[in-house]
């Protein structure tokens, strides 16, 4: 057993998922970012530190716990992605970070360049089982908010206080910000480990927060999609987890457009809290950026020009 590093080529890690193949053939940026995590799993795998033995054996959880990355090309259903993964050796209580390059088929132009960040869990709950290896014992950490690394410009605040009788949505959201609010459970398939969520699982969410945004504003997913030939497609995202949630918290979301730019693509960003207590602890936030694909015609795969109506919805009624 030896800590993943170096490079890896996973020659083949599997075709889109059929679920995600929603609009024409193209498979949604959520594919993209399976197929890295797919890559991510066979890189320590191989390399003798697969996830179920480091859960089995040692007591604790692979997780991705950040990515980030530009999408450039289309995947569609049929085709067959190649990750490249160049990994750097991992740093105490930072875990390890690979750089991920995508391509289909022959190209050698990526339809996706990115980075991933990886450490292990302690699972608090497990106290019978041997220390890590010592290679591995940099990639470990006791929680997600255990680690080591420098505050964002983008993060959120640290957890906010709340006075007893105050209601959340009221200290996440204000009139004039745009920001839109959705409340929800934290079901058992966003997490793993048997209770904490899991990167994918914030990967759904974004992907919904966004259809929910659209459809709030009066410009649906579906609606565009029938009378523009318009589908959202999206040019680059930033996931990081700030701390654990856990199955059947309540998972508080707000998402907020940014700005346009271009008129073609629009910036938008995702902050997630759990009530603990009197205080909303912020568990992940994220970015993303958009634009709209026409999907019909000599111009179908092509950015839309977003017109005036279609802006002051994006930002809320805020321009």
């Amino acid at each position: 057993m030896h800590a993943p590093s170096d490079t890896f080529d996973a020659a083949i890690v599997g075709h889109p998922r059929y679920e995600g193949v929603n609009i024409r053939t193209w498979a949604g940026f959520k594919q993209y970012l399976y197929l890295l995590e797919d890559a991510v799993l066979e890189h320590f795998h191989r390399s003798g530190s697969g996830a179920r033995r480091m859960y089995e054996e040692f007591g604790h959880g692979l997780d991705i716990v950040e990515s980030s990355g530009t999408y450039s090309a289309s995947i569609t259903v049929d085709q067959t992605p190649r990750t490249r993964l160049t990994a750097t050796d991992p740093v105490p209580r930072q875990g390890l970070r690979m750089k991920a390059r995508m391509t289909v088929d022959d190209l050698e132009r990526p339809a996706f360049r990115g980075a991933v960040q990886v450490v292990l869990v302690a699972d608090r709950e497990r106290t019978d089982h041997p220390p890590l290896p010592s290679a591995l014992q940099a990639l470990a950490v006791d929680s997600i908010d255990a680690l080591n690394r420098p505050v964002l410009a983008g993060d959120p605040p640290p957890p906010l206080r709340l006075p007893p009788s105050a209601v959340p949505e009221a200290s996440l959201t204000g009139p004039g910000t745009g920001a839109f609010l959705w409340r929800e459970r934290i079901p058992y398939f966003h997490c793993h480990y048997d209770r904490r969520m899991q990167h994918s699982g914030y990967v759904r969410v974004l992907e919904d927060i966004v259809d929910r945004y659209l459809a709030a504003r009066g410009i649906a997913i579906g609606h565009y999609l029938a009378t523009r030939g318009w589908v959202p497609v999206v040019h680059r995202t930033r996931i990081r987890m700030l701390a654990d949630a856990f199955m059947e918290e309540t998972l508080y979301t707000v998402f907020t457009v940014t700005d346009i730019i271009r008129n073609t693509l629009f910036d938008a960003r995702m902050d997630c809290y759990v009530r603990r207590g009197h205080e909303l602890v912020p568990t992940a936030t994220a970015t993303i950026t958009h634009g709209y694909a026409h999907t019909t015609g000599e111009r179908t795969g092509t950015l839309a020009e977003l017109d005036e109506p279609t802006v002051k919805a994006l930002l809320g009624g805020h321009r």
